[in-house]
């Protein structure tokens, strides 16, 4: 019994210390290369809005658009593959691959999210930030000029990022462009979250991923996430 308790603590310690080895490397990780910043989203009849989103992001520096398309009855795949056959920057995903019988929109979302993730990281593309949001959240700067590679630069190159949500007000004309020059709103305690394809993690939800252990998360205070 002394020789397997023994053995267990000897294992125990060598698991805590491949943990702290592996946060400590991710925490000081130096990168060769900026890392590509890419947006995961799922998409279900958004045939009316999915083109301004798409455009939006691109415009603000996304290098790469996953869109997941789930039990979409409009023209929505459509117009992702129109758009993706031009630009290589966006992907179209079959969402519905993914899907299960019975699944909740919340569920199918994180799925497709984390699947998403696993795509890239057996691509070995885990020097990827890869952000999570809707199709009705806009990432803006509150300069309306930064870019995301340009934040994600300043600011040292987070593991994690937040981005609160910026609800706005006033908005009810029908198809009216998103972005305004008087675009009003209030902050939200709601996030959304970027995270490095290569951080460890035992969950990923529609606003936060939860990491295996502590990472250096920054908040975009300076930024906001329309919310329509």
């Amino acid at each position: 019994m002394k020789i397997k308790r023994r053995r267990g603590t000897i294992a125990l310690f060598h698991l805590l210390g491949c943990a702290r080895y592996g946060w400590e490397r991710l925490r000081n990780r130096k990168f060769d290369a900026p890392p590509s910043i890419e947006i995961a989203t799922v998409a279900s009849n958004e045939g009316p809005y999915i083109a301004e989103w798409i455009h939006h992001h691109l415009s603000f520096g996304a290098q790469r658009i996953h869109i997941a398309v789930n039990r979409s009855t409009d023209h929505t795949a459509q117009i992702v593959r129109a758009i993706a056959q031009n630009d290589p920057r966006v992907v179209l995903v079959d969402g519905d691959a993914f899907d299960k019988p019975g699944a909740s929109g919340f569920s199918i979302q994180t799925e497709c999210y984390a699947q998403i993730r696993k795509s890239l990281r057996r691509a070995g593309k885990g020097n990827t930030v890869l952000l999570f949001i809707d199709i009705d959240e806009f990432w803006l700067p509150l300069n309306m000029t930064t870019t995301m590679p340009d934040w994600f630069a300043q600011s040292g190159w987070p593991v994690v990022a937040t981005f609160n949500w910026l609800q706005v007000i006033g908005d009810d004309t029908l198809f009216e462009p998103t972005v305004k020059v008087n675009l009003r709103g209030r902050f939200d305690a709601l996030v959304k979250t970027a995270a490095l394809v290569d951080l460890p993690v035992f969950g990923i939800g529609p606003h936060t991923v939860l990491s295996l252990w502590p990472a250096r998360r920054q908040n975009g205070s300076d930024l906001s996430l329309i919310h329509i």
